[in-house]
């Protein structure tokens, strides 16, 4: 746009007395090669670059209450597993103390059926501790005050397979962060632009209405005039700075290419790897849910043994031991498939599963000539 100004002022000369002016000035720099409109555009897609990375921004913050939801059910469903395990060892370690005194176990068993007891408690509370700072950490992602209030009722759903349909390459342009990426690309393109154009002369149109006078009644008599002008100014020499700053902006170009084409190889990996996981996931669940079944058995039989003399406490040990051990995988390994389709999720763009949407600020850059070059 033209700037307008209104300019008055006095001013007095020896011997000459005063002298009144008033004068309204107009400029006008005209585009002519589009340095500005460049300008424009640049600030309009980093503006849209912004609300892409507010998007995406979006995404991850529900995307980190998921996981942190799913870790909270995973710390007490283990807190509810240690608890059963220390009441079962404290009921073991009481018909081995009876033994003992009867003459029936000997004083390593008793000694070794404490110490499984108290470390079991410890463990436990152990737990409890980590159970407590997960609580203030999702109640921190959810603007709360970290009390460890929360509650985590429901248990870790086990989630259906992914379908067997491949999926488009073209998903992932959904990604706001892909999107703010692209958009910064292009807003580095209109900054070359307006950098090189700024090489090229300047055309400026100026008029001017006003007048002076040694008295203000006579100002706005006869002695008004007004004028009208153009200029056209180009720089002979600036010891290479402009055509310096059009080789940075060429450079901050390429260099976004090259963020740009990262990012987009780096969702590609995350898209892969998350589906890859899902697989191995669930293969490592069903191995671990039979290994589950047979650690139960095993932990009961050799009690069972063991009370008849046949087994030393060694292998009763050992096989609470692997049973503790499988039951924890299963309930890592449902944690690890509904975070690893969280991120799934996020690799997607957010759109993966209706419950885990995501609705977008738009991003309107219809105003905006997207460059070819």
């Amino acid at each position: 746009f033209p700037t307008v100004g209104l300019t008055s002022g006095i001013d007095r000369v020896e011997d000459s007395g005063n002298t009144v002016s008033l004068s309204a000035n107009a400029s006008w720099s005209v585009d002519i090669w589009g340095e500005l409109s460049a300008s424009q555009k640049q600030a309009q897609l980093e503006y849209a670059a912004a609300v892409a990375t507010f998007n995406q921004e979006q995404i991850t913050l529900i995307a980190d209450v998921y996981r942190q939801w799913f870790q909270l059910q995973e710390a007490q469903l283990l807190v509810d597993l240690l608890t059963e395990r220390s009441q079962s060892l404290q009921s073991d370690l009481e018909v081995i103390e009876s033994g003992y005194l009867n003459g029936l176990y000997e004083a390593l068993d008793l000694y070794l059926a404490r110490n499984d007891a108290n470390a079991q408690v410890a463990a436990l509370a152990e737990q409890e501790q980590v159970l407590k700072e997960t609580q203030r950490s999702l109640e921190q992602l959810l603007g709360r005050y970290p009390d460890a209030a929360i509650g985590a009722d429901e248990a870790l759903p086990l989630i259906p397979m992914m379908s067997d349909v491949p999926l488009p390459a073209s998903i992932i342009k959904q990604r706001p962060d892909l999107q703010a990426s692209w958009l910064t690309l292009l807003a580095t393109d209109q900054a070359l632009a307006a950098a090189h154009r700024a090489r090229f002369p300047s055309l400026t149109l100026t008029g001017s209405y006003g007048g002076s006078s040694d008295a203000l009644s006579n100002l706005v008599g006869s002695n008004l005039a007004w004028s009208v002008g153009a200029s056209l100014a180009a720089t002979i020499f600036d010891a290479g700075q402009r055509e310096a700053n059009q080789s940075i902006k060429a450079s901050q170009r390429r260099e976004q290419e090259q963020i740009y084409l990262d990012a987009v190889y780096t969702a590609f990996t995350e898209v892969e790897n998350a589906l890859t996981a899902e697989s191995s996931l669930r293969k490592q669940y069903t191995l671990y849910l039979e290994a589950q079944d047979n650690a139960k058995q095993a932990e009961s039989l050799s009690f069972e043994r063991y009370q008849r003399g046949l087994e030393d406490y060694n292998t009763v040990l050992e096989a609470q031991r692997r049973s503790l051990d499988a039951q924890t995988n299963i309930l890592s390994l449902r944690r690890a498939l509904l975070q690893n389709r969280v991120d799934l999720m996020v690799a997607l763009g957010g759109q993966l599963d209706p419950s885990l949407t995501v609705e977008h600020t738009p991003v309107n850059t219809s105003q905006v000539e997207i460059p070819h070059s």
